[in-house]
Formats: C-alpha cells, sequence, structure tokens
C-alpha cells in the first residue's frame, strides 16, 4: 500500500509548509509527501515538490479549488492520495489514516472517501469537503471533468469565493457518475490540528471538539524536539497568521 500526502499551495501560505512536512513525516513515516507549488519556496522542505499553476489567474479562494485539478501524472504509482490543507498538521491515529478510509469505502463501494458538508456551508450539502482521500480509480474515473475544471480555473472563470472547491469537487464526481458518500462528522476527519480552528473559531470549546487529547500530547512532544522548535519559530517569524496560531494553540493545550 503506497500513500501520498499532497495539497497546493501558494506564497499566501507557503509559512505552514515546514511544519506541515514535518508533522507528515513524524506521523506517518511511511507514506511519502509531495507539495504542489505555485510559487518558489523559500524553505528546504524535506519533500518532493512540483511547480504548477504559477501562471494562472489569482483569487482568494482558487488556491483550494486547483488541488483537485493536479494532473494525474503527479500522483503516479501510488495506491491513494489525501489531499489536505496545508494548515492541518498531521497527528497519527489508531487505526490510521488509510486503514480509517479504506473502511468508509468498503461500506460504501465508492473508489474514494469523503464527506458531504452541512447546510450552514454554501450549496450544503452538495458540497464535498476539502478533505479527500482518492485512489488511482478515483482519479482515472473523474479526469475528463478534472480536465474541464482545470481549464475554466485557468481562464479565472471559477473558484472566485469560499468554499468553492467542495462545490467543484462535488460536481466532479457527480458528472463522473462515481457516486456520493453520506454525511460524517468532520471533527472527526481532519486528521491532525487544524491551525485554521484559531482564525474560524474563538470558543473554546470548538477547539477541545476539534483537537483530541492525544493529538494535544503528540504536539507536546514534538515541541521538545530542538529541530521541530526551530521549523515552527522560523514560521511565526515570517508569518504574523502563524504566530497568532500557534500562540493560541499552545495556550489552550497548556492551559
Amino acid at each position: 500500500m503506497k500513500v501520498l500526502i499532497t495539497t497546493v499551495v501558494d506564497s499566501n501560505y507557503i509559512a505552514y509548509a515546514p511544519i506541515f512536512v514535518y508533522c507528515c513525516k513524524k506521523a506517518y513515516p511511511e507514506y511519502d509527501v509531495k507539495l504542489v507549488l505555485r510559487d518558489p519556496c523559500p524553505y528546504s522542505l524535506g519533500c518532493s515538490t512540483v511547480n504548477l499553476f504559477n501562471d494562472f489567474p489569482r483569487s482568494q479562494y482558487d488556491t483550494i479549488a486547483l488541488r483537485f485539478v493536479v494532473p494525474p501524472e503527479v500522483y503516479a504509482g501510488y495506491d491513494y492520495v489525501w489531499i489536505t490543507d496545508i494548515d492541518i498538521m498531521m497527528m497519527r491515529e489508531d487505526p490510521q489514516l488509510a486503514n480509517v478510509h479504506e473502511k468508509q469505502m468498503a461500506e460504501t463501494g465508492l473508489c474514494y472517501s469523503n464527506s458531504l458538508r452541512n447546510k450552514n456551508h454554501y450549496m450544503g450539502s452538495q458540497s464535498l469537503s476539502g478533505l479527500h482521500f482518492a485512489t488511482a480509480e478515483w482519479f482515472e474515473r473523474v479526469e475528463q471533468e478534472r480536465i474541464r475544471y482545470y481549464h475554466l480555473l485557468r481562464r479565472g472563470l471559477i473558484g472566485l469565493y469560499r468554499e468553492y472547491d467542495g462545490v467543484m469537487l462535488y460536481r466532479m464526481c457527480e458528472r463522473s457518475e462515481v457516486g456520493l458518500p453520506g454525511k460524517y462528522k468532520l471533527i472527526k476527519r481532519h486528521a491532525g490540528i487544524h491551525l485554521g480552528n484559531f482564525r474560524l473559531f474563538s470558543d473554546r470549546e470548538k477547539w477541545a471538539d476539534r483537537i483530541p487529547m492525544d493529538f494535544r500530547m503528540q504536539w507536546l512532544r514534538l515541541l521538545e524536539k530542538q529541530a521541530f522548535r526551530d521549523i515552527v519559530d522560523q514560521a511565526c517569524i515570517e508569518s504574523p497568521m502563524v504566530l497568532e496560531q500557534v500562540n493560541l494553540l499552545n495556550s489552550f493545550i497548556r492551559g
């Protein structure tokens, strides 16, 4: 079983990348990590990278949509591809990530694992989450829709509003007739600490729901390593957003 963890990142969020890669490798050393870069990366990441989409039009929300139109050759040779957010710091779970999604695919009969959004998101249940576990079969079956949306994004005609990525992914699956999943608890599907929680929510109870105790302990163990602290410190120097979120996370964990 060969698994790849990936996402697309641009200069606005590149400061998260070194922390993201470090957490991925510590959580799942048996998996590979590959980042698709829209802009030059000033860091030595210690993972594979691919430069794409640098000549595409820019909007506030198009980068997260681009992660679902990456050409399939980027993922050649992998049984499973986990497409996630650059600000979700992976933490190991038991059962592990691939086993969780294999179980769901066995139950649904689908060639991918995802969840419908809830009614509070744009388009409600006609949208999928941005956390997508895909098989080689999924990439093959949605290829025509991927190409279509790739060209629409290249022309700057879509990807212009928040949460469009989930709407686009839903439509790709629907039009490709690969089937659609049910609605599952997205809180349980992050597979790591989503630093964006500290941007989206100010309620400590919501943070507690989304960051289980085991994840908190794993984060503290990572911070015991000087190499990890150096990476986090550098990211905090270069990004006020990372600094604020890391400070809130550490304060929350330590009480």
